[in-house]
């Protein structure tokens, strides 16, 4: 079932630039679209038109079948976790009042606001006692993970993520996507997430909008992107590389088996990507690599997984992880 729907949807300013000029694309139930392309393209405008920070000129925007000027602005805002990449967090309200903020907008009583605090440190793995701190005492990451905790505070159906992670520190940054990869697992929601990085949006999206110009030049799953790019400006923009880049957009999850192997080898988790994989094999003997989650083994990952995706590619000694590479 779609729950975001452009109809041919453009953003016209004064003087006439155009901004988004005739998108239409669905996004259904519990997907992530990510919206990529350079700086200009229309992907932030996109994405605030379905908030209604930033109206449309012409067309219609429809979330969960209504369209959106047809609801109250202010609840229509309400409804919808927003994270954007300052994070925007109140530096004089502590963590849990930040995290409880739209529930208390909404007239829910402090009980079921602090339920739902509690619950979401739980959910973003910080201690509970970071609910009484101030944004200011935590690291760039925990911050970040305050503000997701806040878009989903009021159980919303719909979140938008506006380069959430692109002020994080590289190694911050991947481990906040894996994370968030396997948190988005366990939600009901439907994501908008925009980004100039092209292997984000390959990693994050589970379908990909690349953007130029105000258009939606292709639209389509990670693996067709990278397999079958409409033109040669997508093909341009991908780059090159693209069997790793195709290995960044499986986890291990999606392949793995049952069954232990040696822990002396390097230990990945459910969540890693296969480039994660792919770089654990570098310069090592072993053919099957454990993956534990909370410190007990739940599978293996092995090379012929890795053969297994790259599928009529180059041999894994092309991209460098064969065994004697």
């Amino acid at each position: 079932m779609s729950m975001i729907t452009f109809d041919n949807v453009r953003k016209v300013y004064a003087g006439g630039t155009v901004a988004v000029d005739g998108i239409d694309v669905e996004v259904n139930a519990g997907e992530t679209l990510t919206l990529v392309g350079p700086s200009g393209c229309g992907k932030t405008t996109t994405m605030k038109m379905i908030n209604d920070l930033i109206p449309a000129t012409e067309g219609t925007i429809s979330v969960d079948g209504e369209p959106i000027g047809s609801r109250d602005t202010i609840e229509h805002r309400r409804s919808i976790g927003y994270v954007i990449q300052e994070i925007g967090l109140f530096d004089h309200m502590t963590v849990g009042e930040n995290i409880g903020l739209v529930p208390d907008l909404l007239g829910w009583d402090q009980d079921r606001i602090d339920d739902r605090v509690t619950e979401l440190l739980e959910l973003i793995e910080l201690p509970s006692s970071t609910r009484d701190q101030y944004p200011g005492a935590l690291s760039g990451g925990q911050r970040q993970r305050v503000g997701v905790a806040r878009a989903l505070a009021a159980n919303p159906q719909v979140m938008l993520m506006d380069e959430p992670f692109g002020a994080l520190d590289p190694l911050t940054r991947e481990n906040l996507q894996n994370e968030f990869l396997e948190l988005q697992s366990t939600l009901d929601v439907t994501i908008v997430f925009v980004t100039h990085d092209i292997d984000e949006a390959l990693k994050m999206g589970d379908k990909v909008a690349v953007m130029r110009d105000g258009e939606i030049v292709q639209c389509d799953t990670p693996k067709t992107i990278l397999s079958d790019p409409a033109n040669d400006f997508v093909a341009d923009f991908v780059g090159e590389d693209q069997q790793m880049k195709h290995l960044s957009t499986v986890t291990v999850a999606d392949v793995m088996d049952d069954g232990g192997a040696s822990r002396d080898a390097p230990e990945v988790a459910p969540t890693d990507d296969l480039k994660d994989v792919a770089q654990a094999f570098l310069g090592g003997t072993h053919d099957a690599l454990p993956v534990v989650r909370d410190g007990e083994a739940v599978g293996t990952v092995t090379r012929a997984h890795l053969r297994e995706v790259l599928g009529n590619g180059p041999s894994l000694s092309e991209v460098g992880v064969d065994r004697g590479a």
